[in-house]
């Protein structure tokens, strides 16, 4: 299990170190990822981690539930959850709405874009068309997510990886992301599904910094 870990962590590095420029519709679009952050503080409970950020204007909270919860290496919000990899990204909304060129962006199309952009890098770094599946849900009623998946490409030659799974949400002027994956150890990929919807839900936003 370690093993696999490891190698999952290693084939998500290429495709997760997102900040430097990336083309869309011949623009160049600066994006900052959580690496660009300040500290990040993660708190053990007795029902797993709680992550928390009080960057200025985005503070947020975020409970990482389960039996054994501890961080991985590559990231500065990498997990291993009861044997799955969890992932917690952030990146700036602007340019996604400069890239789209127009006005009055819902979440969803703003999340559809980031999709759009984020699922070009994968492609780039296998050099595989990605099968992408995509659904718009609903969370606390009113808030907008995206939940997209897509089988690993052959071509990327990670024969334990079956899928990739991610969950996305405007959280103010950024985007928030989950992302986790399908593996040879994990029976079912209704897990993977329910690891990070469960994670998204516990999601607090706060205008004042939390704990102060």
């Amino acid at each position: 299990m370690k093993h696999l870990l490891l190698l999952l962590t290693v084939a998500l590095l290429a495709v997760t170190t997102l900040a430097q420029p990336a083309t869309n519709d011949s623009k160049t679009t600066k994006v900052t990822t959580a690496a660009d952050r300040p500290v990040f503080e993660k708190i053990k409970t007795g029902k797993g981690m709680v992550v928390v950020s009080n960057e200025p204007g985005n503070s947020f909270s975020i409970e990482i539930k389960g039996k054994k919860v501890g961080t991985l290496p590559g990231g500065p919000l990498r997990f291993q959850v009861d044997g799955k990899y969890l992932e917690i990204m952030l990146q700036d909304k602007a340019p996604f709405i400069t890239a789209a060129n127009k006005s009055g962006l819902t979440d969803i199309e703003i999340l559809e874009w980031h999709r759009q952009w984020y699922s070009d890098q994968i492609e780039k770094t296998f050099g595989a068309k990605l099968n992408v599946e995509s659904l718009p849900l609903k969370l606390f009623g009113d808030k907008d997510v995206l939940k997209w998946s897509f089988p690993m490409p052959p071509e990327a030659g990670y024969k334990n990886l079956k899928r990739q799974a991610y969950l996305s949400i405007v959280k103010g002027d950024q985007i928030l992301m989950l992302n986790s994956a399908w593996t040879t150890e994990i029976v079912e990929y209704k897990e993977v599904s329910q690891l990070l919807w469960d994670t998204m839900r516990s999601l607090k936003l706060s205008e004042k910094p939390i704990g102060n």
